[in-house]
């Protein structure tokens, strides 16, 4: 699915500008069509070039300006420029016609219509369902929320029940965070949590995902990676952000340490057993001291790292 795709890839930020870009691109289409309607309602000049020029017009602008590679090879994508080109094709036709018979046949309009009505339909599902994404983002932190890191975590679990690779999950847990809100206040308390939640971004390989599962929890999804590399990983973070001093009010600043959870997603096995894993490993390294990386193994329930 596209949608899943482009979270992947792409900040909350960046979605939500595809969104807004998506939206304004129709109502600009809409002044295009005007104008074509004007030719043989108002008589207004013919203009082919308006007509031809598919990659001129400001949606075709957008769409062949695209970079985002997720984006430029989904078959929504295709399918929509598709049609684009194919709406010009049929005006052009129309313009042409116009201009040597005075009047433009019913089964060419019918098809330029039938083409018009499923072009808009597509740009307007698109952007409503990337817009519907940007509100699965939590909306203090920017991450995918609990629900929308499950579809992308069943989707991993799916590729590794084909035997197609490895993903690692890692629960992490702001250490002592109720004692930040009590000391400094839930606005503060915020604030940190958005340090925390820019630095997991930060710092990650540009495919894996963080969200923020509940609270001041948030949990990794780390493809491609077994037990022991996300283990190495999340110790990275763990002494990073043990070293990232986050400024609060008057100048004042605040460190803050996390603990890490690690379990790999084992083939046959359902995704909620995969969190359970993590959560377990968690709660052990929380029960060793706080601040710290702690892996799921069978032999031991949990292995510290």
């Amino acid at each position: 699915m596209l949608v899943n795709r482009l979270i992947e890839t792409l900040g909350h930020e960046e979605i939500k500008a595809l969104a807004l870009s998506l939206q304004g691109l129709v109502g600009h289409h809409l002044q295009w069509l005007n104008r074509i309607h004007q030719v043989f309602i108002c008589q207004q000049p013919i203009d082919y070039p308006l007509a031809r020029d598919y990659r001129g017009c400001s949606f075709g602008q957008w769409y062949y300006g695209v970079s985002q590679r997720e984006l430029k090879q989904a078959p929504e994508f295709i399918r929509i420029g598709r049609l684009h080109q194919q709406l010009h094709e049929l005006a052009t036709e129309m313009l042409l016609q116009y201009e040597q018979q005075g009047v433009v046949n019913e089964a060419l309009y019918g098809e330029f219509t039938t083409i018009e009505q499923r072009f808009v339909a597509e740009v307007e599902a698109l952007a409503f369902a990337i817009d519907d994404t940007t509100r699965q983002f939590d909306s203090l932190t920017h991450l995918p929320t609990r629900s929308l890191m499950g579809v992308v975590l069943e989707k991993e679990l799916s590729r590794v029940n084909r035997r197609r690779g490895s993903c690692s999950l890692v629960m992490g847990d702001i250490d002592h965070f109720k004692e930040v809100n009590d000391r400094y206040g839930h606005p503060m308390g915020d604030r940190v949590l958005e340090a925390v939640a820019s630095y997991f971004e930060e710092a990650l390989r540009r495919y894996d995902v963080v969200s923020r599962y509940g609270g001041e929890e948030f949990l990794f999804s780390m493809p491609e990676t077994d037990l022991g590399a996300a283990c190495e990983i999340a110790e990275r973070l763990r002494e990073g952000l043990e070293a990232t001093p986050i400024p609060m009010q008057e100048g004042a600043e605040v460190w803050v340490t996390a603990s890490f959870g690690v379990a790999e997603m084992e083939p046959g096995k359902p995704l909620v057993e995969a969190i359970s894993r993590a959560d377990e490993a968690l709660y052990r390294a929380k029960k060793s001291g706080r601040n710290r990386v702690c892996g799921w193994s069978q032999e031991n329930r949990a292995g510290g790292v």
